[in-house]
């Protein structure tokens, strides 16, 4: 399992990281922001006892760089990550999912949108589904398989 986790999308891998520690399942987290100062949980997702590389835009923490470095070095790895969960900018997510996809990977994005009623009747916080339609964050998400969402209108 790797686990992705952007900016703000850094806080809700820890739980992840834990429920991977717990089950014994192996994982790798892979952890990206701005600034040393922009790693807002990343003590949690290392507390969980998984490995973790952090990179930062400007190299203040770990590497310099994006989580995408990372990424490309271990999706051609010998050992089989099995899926990728990714959490954080939308971009972010884009270039995560199109690399998974390259290499077969199964990747799960967690998307974020706004949410008025937060029960669906409002429609406000939809992704247009692959192959048409569109999908409810509220209520079908807010983690979907990669192939299911269409990313990038951002």
């Amino acid at each position: 399992l790797l686990l992705i986790g952007g900016g703000v999308g850094i806080p809700p891998m820890a739980a992840a990281a834990r429920w991977a520690a717990q089950a014994g399942r192996p994982a790798v987290a892979i952890l990206g922001a701005r600034t040393a100062r922009h790693l807002a949980g990343a003590r949690e997702v290392a507390a969980s006892g998984i490995r973790v590389i952090t990179v930062t835009d400007d190299g203040s923490a770990g590497e310099r760089g994006t989580v995408l470095g990372p990424l490309e070095r271990l999706l051609p790895a010998a050992e089989p990550i099995g899926e990728v969960w990714a959490c954080g900018p939308e971009p972010m997510l884009v270039a995560v999912k199109e690399r998974c996809t390259a290499a077969g990977v199964p990747c799960f994005v967690s998307v974020e949108r706004f949410m008025a009623c937060g029960f669906g009747a409002c429609l406000g916080c939809t992704v247009p589904r692959a192959g048409g339609g569109y999908l409810k964050v509220c209520q079908d998400g807010p983690v979907f398989p990669a192939e299911e969402v269409v990313l990038g209108g951002f």
